[in-house]
């Protein structure tokens, strides 16, 4: 038998979720992820590293979050036939896509690379599917009162309450504490607790909290991170699978015993449209 160390290096992202860890194994009917039936090794807290043992064969080992989304909110990292112990990293990438999933740091094989596009791409089809849905719960209305108006309406959920409109539907999202939909327009939400990493994270500014994110999860900023109105915020954007390229508002809070990070998304040529929109509700945000 060889080791397999596996760090999970610390995010702000996904933290206070464990991630399963699990190995193929073609004599378990355990679990099948991608295809591959599977064994779980064990699981992983934020900023911490596990070891176990494992046989000398080529061996695909896959980090899930849950059994729910495994088909597309996963990644895999190919362990070589030998005998020599094995080590790597990874960390939770901020994608709602994806539901934040845990990647493997470093990788270059192609097989795994298609799978994560696939991964993005099932991801995308089930937040249409969720998109979808709420808006036709948003349209009900209009079936009983063609003149209803847009109005505003209040949303209180796990300790966050925001002002938005009554087009806004509350939905679920992997790894997010609030999500609320619209047609053309996304909010999730997530809190970080100050000792989630152990370490007390009070006296971190919210200038400090929103470069930790930024550096994290790599992203392409539009703007750099700005306090202005006393709101933190930065923005960015992503282009999906789909070709359609995303604007994030992203605006971080700090209530009494945590970090809130809420994220505004919508397409990027409505992006300028909305954003007044986007501002004014941030300003209503309450813990």
């Amino acid at each position: 038998m060889r080791n397999l160390t596996i760090k999970r290096n610390k995010s702000f992202v996904g933290c206070a979720n464990k991630v399963k860890i699990y190995i193929e194994d073609n004599t378990s009917d355990e679990i099948v992820i991608g295809g591959v039936p599977c064994r779980k090794l064990g699981e992983l807290k934020n900023g911490k590293e596990a070891t176990f043992q494992i046989d000398y064969a080529e061996r695909k080992v896959f980090v899930i979050v849950d059994k729910l989304t495994k088909d597309y909110c996963n990644d895999y990292y190919i362990v070589p036939e030998g005998y020599e112990d094995v080590y790597v990293t990874g960390q939770n990438r901020l994608d709602p896509v994806k539901g934040n999933a845990f990647l493997f740091d470093v990788v270059s094989d192609e097989k795994v690379l298609e799978a994560r596009k696939k991964g993005t791409k099932k991801g995308i089809i089930i937040t249409i599917i969720c998109v979808v849905i709420g808006c036709l719960i948003g349209l009900l209305p209009t079936i009983f009162s063609r003149n209803m108006e847009v109005e505003s309406k209040t949303f209180s959920s796990n300790g966050l309450t925001i002002t938005l409109t009554n087009e806004f539907k509350e939905s679920e999202a992997e790894g997010y504490d609030v999500c609320l939909l619209s047609k053309k327009i996304s909010l999730c939400a997530f809190k970080e607790g100050f000792y989630d990493y152990g370490d007390d994270m009070s006296d971190v500014s919210l200038e400090e909290y929103a470069q930790l994110l930024i550096e994290a999860n790599d992203l392409q900023l539009i703007t750099s991170v700005q306090t202005v109105d006393d709101l933190t915020y930065f923005e960015y954007d992503a282009k999906e699978e789909s070709g359609i390229t995303y604007t994030y508002f992203v605006v971080v809070y700090k209530s009494d015993n945590a970090f809130w990070m809420l994220s505004f998304s919508t397409s990027r040529n409505k992006a300028q449209e909305f954003r007044p929109d986007m501002i004014e509700w941030a300003k209503s945000v309450k813990f």
